[in-house]
């Protein structure tokens, strides 16, 4: 018997200033767009940590991998908007003039608040193995606290809920490499959605169901193909009313797709990732007049990306890999009632890595790595949430890390 004790953890934080004009109103035919100027300030810290104990034991013919654990996650998110509007911010589409001059000292504050997420999850997980046989089953139950602190009326709610997730899975591996496998699984997540209607309390958790069939290949130990089907029920998500400019926790969608991915190694030191995603998301069911039977905004129908890099064997410049991929982000509604998409877009990657261990043993575990995402610096929209609040796509990004492994 093998007994493995881990544990993980993460803090993050992570701060965003705003500064913008935004639409507002405007009259019918007239060229005139009013407009209102915003501040915006947002700042979110996250610590996680999970502690997990593992053993592995036989009992009969039957291999078993157990999990069980608990883990934690606390987050406090403090936003504030303050705007103000008036006709010196109004701009004429068939002859704009830029660069208004703002005045913050007017502004006043149209969210100011606080949210709390305090999160305990137990769990326990069973992996069991009988001959070409694999059967997965765990189970999870989550306490969840959200505390919110509206500091413009100095008023507080909060929100306690608790659930009981389940999942499983069975595989069966051919001899010949394939592997068909069907699984279901329950989630269960705490709904932070603030921009609530004036009196409505907290959102309900959001739940989801979901069934998936596939078929795993695996023809060499350097190459494994995965095709599955899946079918994906959420309710209780947060739903934009435009007309209202509020969410309401009426949704329910349901998605249905396929998601295909290919691994390779060739001439040992080539390394080939390709993956494809088909969506068919469809709001079922909610309060928001016009979007019933719609496609959610920000979801794209069709997502693919491939990538190849390749390591070099030997030579002063042994380890050393690089490697070049492109993302394709297909089209995209912009608003729940559909009214518009969002174009597709192709985005270029690249990366670079070396063990430092090649350089000096005393080094070795060491690696450095260089990423950079967008290469091309392209500029783009990468989604809408409605007619007047699309973002544009990140840009070129470039990340440097150095990982330790001992």
């Amino acid at each position: 018997d093998t007994f493995t004790l881990r544990q993980n953890a993460r803090y993050a934080t992570i701060k965003q200033k705003y500064r913008y004009l935004v639409y507002s109103t405007s009259a019918a035919n007239s060229s005139v767009l009013s407009r209102r100027a915003q501040h915006e300030q947002r700042q979110t810290d996250e610590f996680g940590i999970d502690n997990q104990l593992e053993a592995q034991f036989a009992s009969g013919q039957v291999a078993h991998t157990v999990i069980g654990g608990v883990d934690y996650k606390t987050s406090k998110d403090k936003q504030y908007l303050g705007r103000a509007g008036g006709s010196q911010y109004d701009i004429d589409w068939r002859s704009p003039t830029y660069g208004v001059s703002v005045d913050e000292s007017v502004f006043s504050p149209a969210t100011n608040e606080q949210q709390n997420l305090d999160q305990v999850g137990v769990y326990i997980q069973d992996q069991l193995s009988w001959r070409n046989w694999e059967l997965l089953v765990s189970g999870r139950y989550d306490w969840a606290e959200v505390r919110t602190t509206d500091f413009t009326d100095a008023s507080s709610t909060q929100q306690n809920d608790n659930k009981l997730t389940w999942r499983t899975g069975l595989l069966y591996a051919f001899d010949s490499g394939l592997s068909p496998y069907i699984s279901y699984s329950t989630s269960f997540e705490p709904n932070l959605q603030t921009n609530r209607a004036p009196g409505v309390g907290p959102f309900d958790p959001s739940e989801g169901k979901q069934v998936e069939v596939g078929l795993k290949y695996q023809p060499d130990p350097n190459a494994l193909m995965t095709l599955a089907l899946y079918d994906l029920t959420q309710s209780n998500v947060a739903t934009y009313n435009s007309a209202a400019g509020w969410f309401e926790n009426s949704g329910k969608v349901r998605s249905k797709g396929v998601e295909a991915e290919a691994h390779a190694t060739v001439f040992d030191n080539l390394n080939l990732i390709a993956s494809y995603t088909y969506t068919d998301a469809e709001t079922v069911n909610t309060t928001v007049v016009g979007t019933e039977g719609k496609t959610p905004a920000r979801i794209p129908t069709h997502m693919a990306s491939a990538f190849t890099s390749y390591t070099l064997p030997d030579g002063a410049l042994k380890s050393l890999t690089a490697g070049v991929g492109v993302r394709y982000i297909g089209t995209s509604y912009g608003d729940a009632k559909n009214t518009f998409k969002v174009p597709a877009v192709d985005l270029y990657d690249a990366m670079v890595s070396y063990e430092l261990g090649e350089l000096n043993s005393s080094l070795k575990g060491a690696k450095v790595q260089f990423n950079v995402n967008n290469l091309a610096n392209t500029k783009y929209v990468a989604s809408c949430a409605s007619d007047s609040a699309c973002f544009y796509g990140i840009g070129r990004t470039v990340t440097a890390t150095v990982n330790y492994a001992w």
